[in-house]
């Protein structure tokens, strides 16, 4: 209704709101290997629009019926920035700075749009990659054993309305205080984000996303958050519904999509159960 010509005719059944949200839409992920340093470094700057993405993606067909099942990817957050920017008729990121960033006066959070650099003060993102003959390649540097190339400044078009924002700990923290505690949405949209949908998962088990959020049962004990990578860093939130436990975390990875590092992965589950505090 909203989009109506976006999707190939007799292609795709129709898709609700909701369905994007919580990752049972069944659309195809944009084939683009993100993760893929060799691509990484070619197409670092380059900027894709979300319907180039889209056009890239949606030949491939429908994964599933729409609410059969569940698989998390950003496709669905691309379509939701489209479907924001055709209902608002201004770009999606205006929405976001009036409706959540000033409400909850969030100064250190931005949505990037076309800039490449992160604003203020921040740790730098490094990608590891593999010495030449001469030892570390053209635009690398050694650390150690190590030849790590500075990935901090990068185009963010790829993941778009699904990832490309820049935050602070100290601001995710602060959302998501006001996200739990209510003050960001009505009661029943409140419902939505610790509603998960009792359907299959793509690749077995069941469904553990709802519109927006994941959960997670480490020991008996449901928190609820989200996580991200992209080169050089992994930042997640999460927090029990009652925020006497909550995390936030952001560490410097060397390879995206990579496991987190040991050290990092021992911190963060030993907070999250850990003794509840207030």
């Amino acid at each position: 209704d909203y989009l109506p010509r976006l999707l190939p005719a007799g292609v795709y059944a129709p898709i609700t709101v909701r369905q994007l949200l919580n990752f049972t839409h069944g659309l195809p992920g944009v084939p683009v290997p993100q993760k893929d340093p060799d691509w990484f470094f070619e197409n670092r700057f380059r900027r894709f629009s979300p319907r180039e993405l889209l056009s890239l993606a949606l030949p491939q067909g429908p994964r599933f019926a729409p609410g059969a099942q569940q698989e998390y990817g950003n496709i669905g957050y691309l379509v939701a920035g489209l479907l924001i920017e055709q209902v608002t008729g201004r770009p999606y990121g205006d929405a976001v700075r009036e409706r959540i960033l000033r409400p909850l006066h969030l100064r250190d959070t931005f949505v990037p749009g076309n800039d490449v650099t992160l604003p203020g003060r921040h740790a730098r993102g490094y990608e590891e990659v593999e010495p030449d003959g001469a030892g570390c390649p053209g635009g690398a540097i050694a650390y150690g054993t190590r030849c790590l190339v500075d990935v901090t400044e990068a185009s963010q078009s790829v993941p778009w309305a699904a990832g490309e924002m820049i935050s602070t700990a100290e601001d995710l923290d602060r959302f998501l205080v006001a996200l739990f505690q209510g003050r960001l949405l009505p009661r029943k949209q409140q419902e939505e984000l610790f509603t998960v949908p009792d359907l299959p998962a793509a690749g077995g088990g069941r469904a553990s996303y709802s519109a927006g959020l994941r959960r997670y049962d480490l020991n008996g004990v449901i928190f609820w958050g989200k996580s991200g990578d992209r080169h050089g860093y992994n930042n997640g939130m999460g927090a029990t519904r009652d925020l006497r436990r909550r995390l936030i975390y952001s560490v410097n990875t060397l390879h995206m999509g990579g496991d987190q590092p040991d050290i990092a992965v021992r911190i963060i589950m030993a907070a999250l159960q850990g003794p509840s505090q207030p």
